[in-house]
Formats: C-alpha cells, sequence, structure tokens
C-alpha cells in the first residue's frame, strides 16, 4: 500500500504543468493522492483513540502486576497519535 501511495504521488508530480489546465490537472491528481496517503493513519489515530475507554475499563480491574503494561500501552498511543 506504502509502495503504491508513494508511486501515485510520484506520477502526480511529474505530470506536465506548462499549461493551466495541465497544472490544474496536476494539482488535483496531488490532492487526490494525499487525501490517499493520510487515510491509513487517520484510520490507525481514530481505532487507537477509540480504545481509551476499554483500556480505562481494564486497567480498573486488572492484575495490578499488569499495571506497567497498561501505563506503557497508553503512553504508547500518546505518543503516536
Amino acid at each position: 500500500m506504502r509502495v503504491l501511495l508513494l508511486l501515485l504521488s510520484q506520477a502526480a508530480s511529474k505530470m506536465p504543468k506548462a499549461s493551466a489546465d495541465e497544472a490544474s490537472a496536476r494539482e488535483r491528481a496531488l490532492a487526490a493522492a494525499l487525501d490517499k496517503a493520510i487515510q491509513v493513519p487517520l484510520q490507525v489515530a481514530t481505532q487507537a483513540n477509540a480504545i481509551w475507554p476499554t483500556l480505562t475499563t481494564v486497567a480498573q480491574v486488572c492484575n495490578i502486576q499488569t499495571a506497567s503494561d497498561m501505563q506503557v500501552s497508553s503512553q504508547l498511543i500518546l505518543q503516536h497519535y
């Protein structure tokens, strides 16, 4: 997927831009490539954010020996999203 997005972006950036129509088409292609590229990180962030209620519930009833695991997982979510 990552390679495909890179290829789409490269293809769009190599489009001609001599005329106004060509520049406009190139701009639209670059915008479409960017839109596709941000969808995966956006979905990951949305899903990571959705687990907060579950994470807090588990933290309330988990074995005290796993508390550090819960802290690490919450820090990873905060740092990456």
